[in-house]
């Protein structure tokens, strides 16, 4: 049965939000969710790109998004789960005006959707070509230093790894017989991260091995 989330819109926001940035759907693209809809695959290596979350952040309905400098444009916003029975997205535009987290209201049924923190990507993708940025699932985080940044990955069945700031850091298959989006989360220290946020998955399948640079702004 097809079941479409539609968004509702939120108007009064903490007037300390709205001096960090002002973000609202883009009309007619508002974001939305949709459930055992047709979910095109797409070639990408890297799907998605978010702190680790529980389970009951993820249904969520309030996402942050990192900015290390200055922004202004649109974001589009994308979560799909790995078998792709659940996909949601929408644009969102508006600007921020110094780094730190800026807030994202859904404003859907959060309870309907899917909560296995390793089963559902979501993504965030600036203006910058190829770029995600981080995403926060519910309340702003405290610091940054702790931190666990999740990479949901299309390793195509080979094995994968994660080259950050000299270290490397393995990847996880995921379990399930129908993985059409991803099939393995990498985990990385926030602080293994460098500033300029490009990092080096590496995919092995036999003897061949595939490096690809990513950017995961910050």
């Amino acid at each position: 049965m097809n079941r479409v989330v539609p968004l509702v819109m939120l108007v009064l926001l903490p007037a300390a939000v709205l001096a960090q940035a002002s973000f609202t759907p883009v009309p007619a693209r508002e974001y939305r969710e949709y459930f055992n809809q047709p979910n095109p695959v797409k070639g990408e290596a890297l799907v998605g790109v978010a702190i680790v979350p529980d389970p009951r952040a993820q249904r969520s309905n309030v996402l942050h998004i990192f900015f290390g400098e200055p922004y202004e444009g649109v974001l589009v916003l994308e979560t799909a789960t790995a078998d792709g029975s659940f996909r949601g997205s929408g644009e969102f535009a508006g600007s921020v005006e110094r780094a730190g987290w800026a807030q994202l209201l859904l404003g859907t049924d959060g309870e309907s959707r899917p909560a296995d923190p390793a089963a559902l990507a979501v993504a965030a993708r600036g203006t910058a070509p190829n770029e995600l940025r981080v995403v926060h699932w519910g309340d702003e985080p405290a610091a940054e230093d702790d931190l666990v940044v999740r990479l949901y990955v299309n390793g195509r069945r080979g094995d994968m790894s994660v080259q950050a700031a000299g270290e490397r850091f393995r990847c996880g298959r995921l379990d399930g017989q129908r993985l059409l989006r991803f099939d393995m989360v990498c985990d990385i220290p926030w602080s293994s991260i460098p500033e300029d946020g490009v990092v080096t998955l590496v995919r092995r399948d036999g003897f061949n091995v595939l490096p690809q640079q990513v950017r995961i702004a910050r």
